[in-house]
């Protein structure tokens, strides 16, 4: 399984977007949003089906370590929730996963 992880702080306008975007690329992935918002993310996030982590600390680095500390997969994804980099980029990284510790694209 591949978990993606989405740190996002008022991302409402873009999450359901990105969410989709990854489902869209099949079964496999798991969907984590680490969320610190005051808006609808986290309920967009959960509606698209995601599993929403609510960050207590601050900064895009602490939710990402909570992010790796839940994820269930054996390959870990960072994507940002303003769809910034597009989900269907994800099956071009992870294919140098067997080659490389650490892909960035």
């Amino acid at each position: 399984m591949i978990s993606v992880i989405i740190p996002t702080r008022n991302e409402e306008e873009g999450i359901g977007k990105v969410i989709k975007g990854i489902k869209e690329l099949g079964k496999g992935y798991e969907v984590l949003v680490v969320d610190k918002s005051e808006d609808r993310t986290p309920e967009i996030a959960r509606k698209m089906g995601a599993r929403v982590i609510r960050q207590s600390g601050f900064g895009k680095g602490d939710a990402m370590k909570l992010g790796v500390k839940e994820a269930k997969g054996d390959v870990v994804v960072f994507m940002d929730g303003d769809g910034t980099y597009q989900p269907s980029c994800i099956p071009k990284l992870i294919r140098f996963v067997g080659e490389y510790d650490l892909v960035r694209g």
